[in-house]
């Protein structure tokens, strides 16, 4: 980041992923600091912009920018508003390989989502050990009826989600401590069915390191956010919380 040939900016962080592109983005839009980065903007954590200045848009991801001739109109956007148009959001949770359908992080979840007029759905898996087999499950189960489809998982049930998001394509992917980059998996490399993805992870996570999530955060440039936790993010709930929250104004 560049403001003339006298002063220069580096901005950086341990992971290198999204939330050194909010830093680098707000003293871009804040001060007139040309943006000089290989990173592509636009999968910024946004989360961090808006703890910076609620008044600053991040740029367009691909997917939303309407067609412009000008490359400079590509990355301006009007703030995120949460749509009034009402529609049938149904949350489906998938819990991890040792917990169940409405483990403590679950029940904190649903009542988020259900506080956000969601109707919410945790399937049963502890019969199978298998993360493949729960995937089959996953598309086996009749859903209620829905306009908008968020899937919500930890661990283990975070790989169930991403690969059956690669067919079911629901609006929002929200995966905590997921379980990719295990052996035995089926599935090492994802296509997720939406853009719309935040990772949480922890940085003591003892059981999936957090070098998977950052590898998968390259890949797929979700939020990812790593905060100070182990695998379960029991500790952390509120803060899981308010990052879980915000994916209803994605809607």
């Amino acid at each position: 980041m560049r403001a003339n040939t006298e002063f220069t900016l580096l901005v950086h962080c341990y992971a290198g992923i999204s939330r050194s592109a909010a830093i680098a983005w707000w003293a871009h839009k804040a001060h007139g600091l040309e943006l000089k980065t290989e990173y592509p903007a636009c999968y910024l954590n946004r989360h961090v912009l808006r703890t910076l200045d609620t008044d600053i848009a991040p740029p367009l991801k691909p997917s939303d920018a309407p067609p412009t001739p000008s490359a400079e109109r590509a990355f301006e956007r009007p703030p995120v508003l949460c749509s009034a148009a009402p529609q049938q959001v149904l949350v489906v949770f998938a819990h991890g390989k040792e917990s169940g359908p409405w483990g403590s992080k679950i029940r904190y979840l649903a009542h988020i989502a259900r506080r956000n007029g969601a109707e919410v759905l945790s399937l049963d898996y502890r019969d199978l050990d298998n993360p493949d087999q729960r995937v089959e499950r996953l598309f086996g189960t009749t859903l209620p009826k829905h306009d908008v489809l968020i899937l919500v998982d930890s661990s283990m049930g975070g790989y169930v989600s991403t690969v059956a998001s690669q067919t079911m394509k629901p609006r929002g992917l929200f995966l905590m401590a997921p379980a990719f980059g295990m052996p035995g998996y089926a599935e090492q490399v994802f296509q997720p069915g939406t853009n719309e993805i935040c990772v949480v992870h922890g940085w003591q996570d003892e059981i999936i390191p957090v070098e998977h999530a950052i590898r998968f955060a390259r890949e797929h440039h979700p939020d990812l956010h790593l905060i100070e936790a182990d695998h379960r993010l029991n500790d952390v709930l509120p803060t899981v919380g308010r990052l879980f929250e915000e994916i209803f104004c994605i809607m």
